[in-house]
């Protein structure tokens, strides 16, 4: 039999006889529920639809608006259970930075929090809004638009990647670089695969090496290594002959290339294997333990 669920009181009770078979956590006095496939609801905190109706689907709740569809057609209802936009899309994503994608007839556009249009209707394929700027997708290349509905940067690129911390990932030819909002390029599009982390440094992989350059196209380490991967915000491991070692965010040894594996780095230890034993080690590679043939998962 499949779970029903209810929701408790404070003082044990339950807050209706009604059975659901799916429910969220109340979030400004509302709760998005579902009592069968297709019956959503919206309900408040004495356990009342706040709704005129069922609906096929409801979405969670993004900047104060659900994604309703009923019959097919897709709109939006705020917290008080109140129609802000009609059902009369084919589609729509979740609102970002005020605004939202909507589609109709395989075509798509945006539209604001009042349901106002920015754009027609008219791109392939579109993102939602992220630092300012959408990726949108026009005669199959994409490009991007500005919260006014204006294309700032071409539709030049084969893929496009929400913007960060001011720069976007693209993609050309099967090689990846970045771009900023102006459409500069600041990271030549020159590598099989690119991945913008945190204080600066990208991972990149080229001719099926990995390493990490920072925002000046500088390599921080060295593309040179069979595998890489953050083990904390300061420490990456890297793979280099079939052996795991660890250097922190400037390219510096913090422990040898001499492990069969490392795990994971907790208070100051690094979980590591040699010779199919594990134990631990510290940033000195001072054996803590290793005896054990076997990790905790």
């Amino acid at each position: 039999a499949s779970c029903r669920y209810n929701f408790i009181k404070k003082d044990g009770s339950r807050l209706s006889d009604v059975r659901y078979d799916q429910c969220s956590p109340f979030l400004d006095g509302v709760s998005r529920v579902r009592l069968h496939k297709n019956e959503w609801d919206i309900i408040n905190k004495s356990g009342k639809s706040i709704l005129p109706h069922f609906f096929d689907y409801i979405d969670e709740f993004s900047e104060g608006l659900a994604r309703v569809r009923l019959n097919h057609k897709h709109g939006f209802y705020n917290k008080h259970g109140e129609e802000v936009i009609p059902l009369v899309y084919s589609f729509a994503g979740s609102f970002s930075e005020g605004l939202v994608f909507v589609v109709n007839d395989k075509r798509y556009g945006f539209i604001d929090n009042n349901g106002n249009e920015v754009t027609k209707t008219y791109f392939q394929d579109a993102m939602s809004f992220s630092n300012g700027m959408a990726g949108v997708k026009l005669d199959w290349k994409w490009g991007f638009i500005n919260s006014f509905g204006k294309v700032i940067i071409p539709c030049i690129y084969d893929q496009v990647y929400p913007f960060s911390e001011g720069l976007a990932k693209i993609k050309s030819n099967e090689k990846y670089g970045f771009i900023d909002k102006e459409g500069a390029n600041k990271i030549s599009i020159f590598y099989d695969e690119a991945e913008f982390l945190s204080k600066g440094l990208i991972k990149v992989k080229l001719n099926y090496k990995y390493g990490y350059i920072d925002l000046n196209q500088k390599e921080i380490i060295s593309i040179k290594y069979e595998g890489t991967d953050s083990l904390s915000e300061n420490l990456i491991k890297v793979k280099l002959n079939n052996k795991w070692g660890v250097l922190d965010l400037f390219g510096n040894f913090i422990l040898p290339i001499s492990f069969d594996e490392i795990d994971s780095f907790s208070e100051g230890l690094f979980l590591v294997s040699i010779n199919e034993k594990w134990g631990y080690t510290d940033y000195y590679g001072r054996i803590a333990e290793r005896k054990y043939n076997f990790r905790y998962e």
